[in-house]
């Protein structure tokens, strides 16, 4: 008989089931009897198969108002027990979850062999990514050891509290999973080596909640040592370019060949070190400890085998030689390990790898449109996995950074932030919501800044970059780099120096990254406007500079720099005196932007082709015409803090140029 006849009742969600009925007398082989004794009584019948329901409501209702509090208890769990002493291990499999509910229902049961069920049932819950009920899984089971746990059930404690804290960190909820972790790690009777799991927990939390990067790091050295492995920080730089080049070369040699899944338990926890003090490099600025903590773990790959942590950091080399090595012909090669080896493994660490793959690589051979909806279901697959510092990361790209660069309206956007930021905040991803907020504060000062409020400055009802925490370094350059997208829209003057001051800021602390794509070339611009409005030197030699990076990117073949490099080329000529180039290529830019539906850029661009028409060409008719095309674009855009400068503004500038 079947345990499809005894899940018809739901015995592990509503109770809509057996209930006036005793079950002590029927054994631990009395499921049958139990069945058939219910029957007789015309209780329940037969009505597809092996499967029975209640033969009225009422008979249910009745049923169910006979049993109450500490009875009803006590009945879930004799009906759990006589559910997990007769089902076969495949049965139990696929009920794991009712009958760990019924078991589990009683206060004070103690049982180690329960305990080791609540163990399966959150290792299945989390598999599901149903981390909700995991925490309920394992905070039950520890309930239900024995006081002296440690010395009598040390390791099925251990995994338990181990599985809590990583959960618990994963939902954003610190403090439990602190406690988890403290609960283990003062504990001098367990091994140092046990404690690893628990340690690198709280590495994590110093790195994704608490942001503090140089302690996380030291604590992974530590840790590294511990396990004896041999890594050292001396001659950083020296040992990340020496590595790098190694790990190409390794690569490049055997392209189509994958190394068997690494078995080693030892050494999937050094990867998983590794790959956690990575994460803190780069938010630190440590770029070249970043590199070769990724060339550790796929040196590791290449001679231990495949793990979770093979796939990002394969992707990561990739990128490392496009940025340090301009190794754009080897792209291919790099990208199909990356989502061959995720491929294999399966979800674990997918979102890690979808992310680096194409916010830091793929960008610079696919169109950035295509790349949003990546965005998005890497987020998912996050969540799914429990990978939120990535999935945080990948909602950011999909919602904020990835809709600034493409200039979706302003409105769509300000819609999702308070979303974001909240989902962010929730689950403790500290650096993530300030970057948000950054980028939110950003729309706001576009959209429509506050009465009295510098709208060139970084500062208001979300943010405030006086106010910011000099912790994450990432996020004070990010900030840095955002008021100076603002001075580009409203304050041209004073843009040229500051981006000159805080030029290759963003290289370093987002290597790779689409966000330093666009700052590269808005940088270029202010630039390029700067030296044709003042003719000084010192502006031009810096725009130039800008101009060739971008033209290597497009001879490279990065399908987003394409209109780029014509606008610029367009400024350039301006530059020189070439004006029948330059308007050219004014226009190209313009017409491009405009039927791609970038609209930030078909606003700039018309501003400033309208400027030039006004300052070099007096032509003051089409420079009147393009500056009402650029409120236009604006409009469109939704910058109207930008529209009413420019309104502002227009008719006095006229006015002059009249005379």
């Amino acid at each position: 008989m079947s345990w499809s006849y005894v899940s018809s009742f739901d015995l592990g969600n509503t109770m809509k089931n057996l209930s006036s009925t005793q079950l002590h007398g029927f054994g631990r082989n009395g499921v049958p009897k139990l069945i058939a004794f219910i029957e007789s009584e015309m209780l329940i019948e037969k009505f597809f198969g092996d499967k029975y329901r209640w033969v009225h409501d009422k008979v249910q209702e009745a049923a169910l108002s006979l049993v109450t509090g500490r009875r009803k208890e006590y009945l879930k769990l004799e009906m759990g027990k006589v559910l997990y002493f007769n089902l076969s291990d495949k049965e139990l499999k696929n009920e794991l979850f009712d009958v760990t509910d019924l078991i589990s229902n009683r206060k004070g049961t103690k049982s180690v062999e329960f305990a080791s069920l609540c163990l399966k049932a959150s290792k299945k819950a989390r598999r599901l990514s149903a981390f909700q009920s995991t925490t309920r899984y394992v905070k039950t089971g520890i309930e239900m050891l024995p006081e002296d746990k440690w010395t009598s059930n040390q390791s099925l404690t251990l995994e338990l509290y181990n599985l809590g804290a990583q959960v618990e960190l994963a939902l954003g909820h610190v403090e439990k999973s602190k406690k988890y972790c403290e609960a283990v790690l003062i504990r001098k009777d367990v091994d140092i080596g046990l404690k690893t799991p628990l340690r690198l927990v709280e590495i994590k939390r110093l790195s994704t909640v608490e942001l503090k990067y140089p302690d996380a790091i030291e604590h992974c050295v530590a840790l590294l040592k511990d396990m004896e492995y041999k890594f050292s920080r001396s001659l950083v730089k020296f040992q990340a370019l020496k590595s790098l080049s190694r790990t190409i070369q390794a690569i490049k040699n055997h392209p189509n060949s994958l190394p068997r899944n690494m078995v080693d338990d030892k050494h999937k926890t050094i990867a998983e070190i590794l790959n956690t003090m990575e994460y803190a490099s780069y938010h630190s600025n440590q770029i070249f400890l970043m590199v070769l903590c990724d060339c550790h773990i796929v040196q590791l790959t290449l001679k231990r085998g495949v793990s979770e942590y093979s796939g990002p950091s394969s992707s990561m080399i990739g990128t490392y030689a496009v940025l340090m090595f301009q190794n754009y012909k080897d792209i291919p090669i790099f990208r199909e390990l990356a989502l061959t080896i995720q491929s294999r493994i399966g979800r674990p660490r997918s979102c890690e790898t979808v992310f680096k793959t194409y916010a830091f690589y793929l960008v610079w051979t696919m169109p950035l449109i295509n790349c949003r909806n990546v965005f998005y279901d890497a987020y998912i697959k996050g969540m799914q996995n429990g990978e939120v510092e990535y999935a945080m990361w990948s909602l950011l790209a999909h919602f904020l950074s990835l809709p600034w660069v493409l200039g979706k309206p302003i409105d769509q956007v300000l819609e999702e932030c308070p979303k974001v930021v909240a989902q962010m905040e929730e689950v403790s991803q500290t650096s993530q919501a300030l970057v948000a907020r950054c980028f939110w504060q950003m729309f706001l000062n576009l959209r429509k800044p506050q009465q009295a409020q510098d709208p060139s400055k970084l500062k208001g009802e979300v943010y405030s970059i006086e106010a910011r925490s000099e912790v994450d370094t990432f996020v004070a350059i990010l900030d840095d780099n955002m008021e100076r997208q603002l001075l580009l829209f409203y304050d041209h003057e004073s843009a040229a120096d500051r981006v000159i001051e805080f030029a290759g800021r963003l290289k370093k602390a987002a290597p790779g990254s689409f966000d330093f794509m666009i700052e590269t070339f808005h940088r270029g611009v202010t630039l390029y406007v700067a030296a044709r409005r003042s003719k000084r030197r010192k502006y031009k030699r810096h725009a130039k500079k800008v101009r060739k990076t971008i033209h290597k990117w497009k001879k490279a073949g990065n399908p987003n720099v394409v209109y780029y490099c014509t606008f610029l080329d367009a400024e350039h000529a301006a530059l020189e005196g070439k004006h029948d180039e330059a308007e050219k290529n004014y226009k190209d830019a313009i017409q491009f932007v405009a039927k791609a539906g970038f609209l930030h850029h078909a606003a700039l661009f018309s501003e400033l082709y309208s400027d030039y028409l006004l300052r070099e060409r007096d032509d003051k008719d089409e420079a009147k015409y393009r500056l009402e095309e650029a409120i236009r674009y604006y409009e469109d855009w939704g910058a109207l803090g930008k529209v009413e400068k420019l309104k502002e503004s227009s008719l006095l500038v006229y006015d002059v140029a009249v005379r």
